[in-house]
C-alpha cells in the first residue's frame, strides 16, 4: 500500500507527463525525469511516490515500464523501496558535488576536503606499454613502460567516477601501490607533486561496459575528462582519462577580472 493519496503530487505528475512527451525510450525518459524531479526539489527527501499502479494509470504506462524506470534510481540510492510502505526519496541520498577548475588536487584530497570519505575499487594496476595518447601526454616512447591504474572512485560509498591513470615509472611504481592509496600521496613522496595541469572536459553518453563501472544505464549522460599534470620543472607526471557521473559531478569556474 502506498503512503501517498492518489490526489497528491500534481506538480510531479505534470512534470513527468511533460518529460514523457519527448521522443525516446519511455522508461529512460521517466527515469531521467524522476532524477531531475529529485534534484529540483519537486520530490523532496522523505517523500513517498505514488504506488506503481497509480503511477501507471496517471502516466499511461505499464507497471513494467514504471519498474524499469525505478531500477537505476534504486541502484544508486536516489530512491528506496520498503515492502508494505512504498518507494521514497531517502534523507541521506547521494548528493552532486561541485568541483572548481581553479584548484589542482587529487580525487581523495578533494573528497576529504568536503568532509566525506573517499575510497576506490582497483580494477587493474600494472606496468603497461603506453598507447599513443599516453606517449604524447607523458613524453615517453612506445617501447617504455608506464604505471597504469584503473579505478572506480567513491565518496561516502557512492560511485562518482571511473578513471584510467598513467604515470612515468620514476613518478609512481605500480607495484608499490596498494588498493585505497592516494596516488597524489605517492607523487608527493617522490617529489613529483603536480602544480599545473592541462585538461579538457566533454559531455558524452556511456556504453554498456562503462555504465557497469559507473552504476548507470547504457546511454546515460557522463562527463569525459582528460588531464595531463606537470610538476614544478614542467615535466608531465600524470595523464588521467576519467569518466564522471553526470548526475553526481558538476564542474565550475570563475570568469571575469578579480579586484
Amino acid at each position: 500500500m502506498s503512503n501517498v493519496d492518489e490526489a497528491t503530487q500534481p506538480d510531479l505528475i505534470g512534470y513527468l507527463k511533460t518529460a514523457l512527451e519527448r521522443p525516446g525510450v519511455r522508461y529512460e525518459l521517466l527515469a531521467e525525469a524522476l532524477r531531475q524531479a529529485i534534484q529540483k526539489g519537486i520530490l523532496t527527501a522523505g517523500e513517498f511516490l505514488l504506488a506503481e499502479r497509480e503511477l501507471s494509470e496517471k502516466l499511461g504506462l505499464s507497471r513494467v515500464t514504471i519498474r524499469r524506470a525505478f531500477k537505476p534510481l534504486l541502484d544508486d540510492g536516489q530512491l528506496v523501496q520498503k515492502r508494505g510502505l512504498g518507494t521514497y526519496v531517502p534523507r541521506n541520498r547521494p548528493q552532486s558535488l561541485e568541483k572548481s577548475l581553479k584548484f589542482l588536487n587529487g580525487f581523495s584530497e578533494d573528497i576529504r576536503n568536503r568532509g566525506m570519505e573517499p575510497s576506490s575499487q582497483l580494477v587493474f594496476k600494472g606496468l603497461v606499454s603506453p598507447i599513443p595518447e599516453v606517449c604524447e601526454a607523458l613524453g615517453v616512447a612506445p617501447h617504455m613502460r608506464v604505471s597504469c591504474f584503473r579505478r572506480i572512485r567513491y565518496a561516502d560509498g557512492s560511485i562518482m567516477a571511473y578513471e584510467h591513470a598513467y604515470f612515468p615509472l620514476e613518478a609512481i611504481d605500480a607495484d608499490a601501490v596498494d588498493e585505497g592509496d592516494s596516488l597524489y600521496a605517492h607523487l608527493d613522496a617522490r617529489g613529483f607533486r603536480p602544480v599545473k595541469a592541462r585538461q579538457s572536459i566533454k559531455a558524452t553518453n556511456c556504453d554498456k561496459e562503462l555504465g557497469g563501472y559507473l552504476g548507470v544505464e547504457k546511454g546515460s549522460a557522463i562527463l569525459d575528462m582528460e588531464r595531463t599534470s606537470f610538476d614544478r620543472s614542467g615535466k608531465p607526471v600524470e595523464f588521467t582519462h576519467s569518466y564522471y557521473r553526470g548526475d553526481r559531478y558538476i564542474y565550475s569556474t570563475d570568469v571575469g577580472d578579480e579586484d
